[in-house]
Formats: structure tokens, sequence, C-alpha cells
């Protein structure tokens, strides 16, 4: 039975003051807890219903509650059969130069944010830095949205400006921006960290003012803009065929 603490909890870290408050977030359904467990992330408390627990034969203490209560605690259409509060996820910064860092400045829109995540630890990319002004990184739909990645791939929030003044002048920032040059004809070099802006505005202009190395992906037709985890997927596809798995 779901008890009204336990209730309050999950709608308290449904808010980002609430997750920062208590360093908890929510995650759902089968694949996502699964994931969790595979990186040892540490649970707080699990909810499952008792059809959820027969049919797995995961390894873990759950409270045992009905569907009615997993639909209220639920953020999806769909309720799961199981939801978890899990810790926030530490991750050490890099000590050493890393092949492929994504910086991102004021994404505001979750479930491109998750996407871009997914997308990021396919391409091997080591680390992500994410502005202060992007959509909180334990917000339910990029969590939904990284599909498991967000466990994975070192997640860091930091002042944009501050960080690109730390790159060593060996390293290249790589702007995307739609007044940059044809990205299949540029010389892309690692180590690199490449900067991706706002949906609506694209990057702020006090950063574009950093870097000297600005790229876009050439666009047929009459599409003005191509939308910001596309973006970052083609950029990274490209990065990646250049400089190979290593």
């Amino acid at each position: 039975m779901l008890s009204k603490k336990q209730e309050k909890l999950v709608r308290l870290l449904r808010t980002k003051k609430g997750r920062n408050a208590e360093k908890l977030f929510v995650i759902e359904g089968s694949k996502l807890v699964e994931e969790a467990m595979a990186e040892e992330i540490t649970f707080h408390t699990c909810f499952a219903t008792q059809t959820w627990i027969e049919n797995n034969t995961a390894d873990l203490e759950c409270i045992v509650i009905d569907e009615r209560e997993m639909q209220r605690i639920s953020s999806l259409k769909n309720a799961p059969g199981v939801l978890a509060i899990v810790a926030f996820i530490q991750f050490k910064k890099q000590t050493k130069s890393c092949d492929l860092s994504l910086l991102l400045d004021d994404i505001k829109d979750p479930g491109n944010l998750g996407t871009i995540i997914r997308t990021a630890e396919t391409f091997g990319v080591s680390q992500i830095i994410c502005s202060p002004e992007t959509v909180d990184v334990y917000n339910e739909k990029v969590v939904q949205a990284s599909m498991g990645s967000i466990f994975r791939l070192p997640l860091f929030v930091e002042d944009l400006t501050h960080y690109i003044q730390q790159i060593p002048k060996a390293e290249t920032l790589y702007l995307s921006s739609l007044e940059g040059k044809n990205m299949y004809e540029l010389e892309l070099k690692t180590p690199a960290h490449i900067l991706l802006g706002s949906e609506s505005h694209g990057i702020q202009e006090s950063l574009l003012k950093m870097g000297k190395m600005h790229l876009k992906v050439p666009q047929m037709g009459k599409v003005e803009s191509m939308n910001v985890s596309i973006a970052a997927a083609v950029i990274l596809a490209e990065f990646r065929r250049r400089i190979g798995s290593k």
C-alpha cells in the first residue's frame, strides 16, 4: 500500500526544487529500473504492482502497490508496473583531455535533451556540459528519453563561459550556428568541444564570440532550422566517422 508520505515524496520529486533538495529523482518502467540496477545506481525506494513482481526476476526490494496507486504517482499516460526513486548520480570530473565533449547552451525541451544524451553515448561522447539555463537533467521526460544513457554518460552543469575559458589551446571549440561553414568541408580535429545552442535562438552571442570554428549542417529545401537533437546526431556521427572508434 502507498502511504501519503510516500506519495507526497514522489510528487515533490516532480519539481526541480524538490529533486535538488532531496538529491533524488524518479525513474519509471522496467527498462530504466533494470538499467539503473546494472549501473549500481543507489535506490531509495521502489514501488511495483504484484503483477510486475510476478513477471520479473529483478533482485530488488519493492513496496507492493495496486494499479490505481501506480496511476496516481506515475507521470506516464499508461502507468508502468514499476516506479523507483533513486539518488543523484555522482560522476567524477574528467582529469585528462576527452576525445569528444558536448556543450549545451539553454536547451529547454526535455525530450530533446534526453535524446541528445542517448545520441551522445551512441557516438562515444566522453562528457556533456550543460549550462545552468538548460532544462534539469533529472526532469522525468529527460530521464525517460535518455533510455538509460543518463546512468552512464557523465553530465555536469557549469557556466559555459568559465568552461570555455579553461579549454587548453591544443583543443578545439566548435560552435554550431547557421552562419558557420559547411561541416563536411571543414577539418574536424580532436580533442573537440562541440557547442550546441537553444532550439529557439541558438547559441548566446557572448559564447559565439569565444570560438572561431563555426560549423553548420548543410540543409536543402526551405526548412529554416533543424531540431537540435537531430543536429547533434548528424554532427556527432560525422565527428565519429572522421576520427574512428578510438
